[in-house]
């Protein structure tokens, strides 16, 4: 497994309740958790997402990332 720390817009939905709930129904194989509510990005909470590579990988893609920024990503994943 691995993780990696994103700064999230939960704007589009609507709420960050919203957001978790939307990510943990399309992608049961990813854990999250809020690391701080007011991120280094504008205020955007930072959220740690823990999972298999191939799911993160997915995960990634989905949340609108190009091939590779989401291999760049994948090479800053800490291994835990």
């Amino acid at each position: 497994m691995k993780k990696i720390e994103l700064d999230v817009c939960w704007e589009a939905f609507g709420s960050l309740e919203n957001l978790i709930a939307e990510y943990g129904e399309r992608f049961q194989g990813v854990f999250l958790r809020v690391v701080r509510l007011e991120g280094p990005a504008g205020g955007w909470p930072l959220i740690e997402f823990v999972a298999e590579e191939e799911d993160l990988r997915k995960f990634l893609s989905f949340y609108g990332l190009e091939r590779d920024e989401v291999e760049e990503h994948m090479e800053t994943a800490i291994p835990i």
